[in-house]
């Protein structure tokens, strides 16, 4: 069955489709230069496209999307990342959580936010476009304690070029750990990561165990994986200590700095490919880069490739600590994102 947009009046120069298929709706925002789609399965960023150049990997069947084996695009949450025999501690009370990755929990298991159908608003004006996006968790979801309200922000600027800043803000009614990020996949128009090259001002990295990749110590980064002065993910991704781990490649979080009250700096990330460049800020202390090591079976719209068919960036805090989040002080992130041709 083909898919039928329907459009929407517009306030901006910005046009507006809406369609849906099964339980999921999407919203394709799009200018004469490139077009975004998002949708409410996981508040997530479905594509990216620079007229028939696509920057992010999307599975070219609608049923895979929705399976999301490797999340793509979805806004993971409550809490990104693995934790340990899938078991929180919040003032000496143990949560358990779901045991979906060996005997730990990953990205909050099946009912996690990534998992989640949220209420989306369109709002225009002459210069912008924002979609909202907003769930509602009950205490105790996927065991995870405390109700949060959920809103993701998408706002795109009107340019010649993708601008668009991010935005996570959770409000809970008692203390619980959160640590949300966006696990988009971009390829920038490339056919596999072996003409991508990072840029990345990182300083130290977590270590992850060779078997289950849970967090060990934080190290400076080795010469050979730092991207301080740009250096080619594949050319990193395919060193043999790598390889022969767990992770084939890199799957590694990388500290930026240390958080504070200035958003929009501490990371400084640029991804190169052969016509279009990504830039990335934000506030959080760090990034989590991961070469999309394990060949899945899905077919992407670009792809032909099983695997290193485009690099997840992860913006998100240190999977060392879980950060609480209180009723009083709710959880706020921020991302600023551009794409634009070289």
């Amino acid at each position: 069955m083909s898919t039928k947009y329907e459009s929407t009046n517009t306030k901006s120069n910005f046009r507006i489709e809406t369609y849906k298929k099964g339980k999921m709706d999407f919203i394709k925002v799009s200018n004469d230069f490139f077009s975004i789609t998002f949708s409410n399965l996981g508040a997530s960023i479905y594509q990216i496209k620079f007229g028939e150049d696509i920057m992010t990997l999307t599975p070219k069947y609608y049923n895979d999307f929705a399976k999301n084996s490797a999340y793509y695009g979805k806004t993971i949450g409550p809490i990104a990342n693995r934790i340990k025999d899938a078991e929180l501690f919040i003032d000496g009370k143990s949560y358990k959580l779901e045991k979906n990755e060996g005997n730990n929990c990953l990205h909050s298991g099946s009912l996690g936010f990534e998992n989640r159908f949220f209420k989306s608003v369109i709002i225009q004006d002459k210069t912008a476009c924002t979609i909202e996006y907003r769930y509602v968790a009950p205490d105790l979801e996927g065991g995870f304690p405390a109700k949060k309200d959920v809103l993701v922000r998408y706002h795109i600027i009107k340019q010649n070029y993708l601008l668009m800043h991010i935005s996570y803000e959770v409000k809970v009614d008692r203390p619980t750990f959160l640590r949300l990020t966006n696990h988009t996949y971009y390829s920038l128009g490339e056919d596999s990561i072996e003409n991508l090259n990072l840029v990345l001002n990182n300083k130290e990295y977590i270590l992850p165990g060779k078997d289950d990749l849970l967090p060990v110590k934080v190290l400076p980064v080795p010469k050979e994986m730092s991207f301080f002065n740009g250096k080619s993910l594949a050319e990193v991704a395919s060193t043999p200590e790598l390889r022969e781990q767990r992770c084939k490649g890199i799957d590694h979080y990388f500290y930026c700095g240390s958080i504070d009250d200035n958003i929009f700096k501490l990371v400084d990330l640029a991804l190169l490919g052969s016509k279009y460049e990504l830039t990335m800020s934000t506030d959080f202390k760090g990034v989590h880069i991961y070469t999309d090591n394990y060949a899945d079976g899905i077919v992407m719209k670009n792809q032909k490739r099983k695997d290193w068919r485009g690099v997840a960036i992860e913006p998100g805090d240190s999977h060392m600590e879980n950060i609480l989040t209180l009723p009083e002080k709710p959880y706020f992130r921020a991302i600023v994102l551009s794409i634009r041709k070289r």
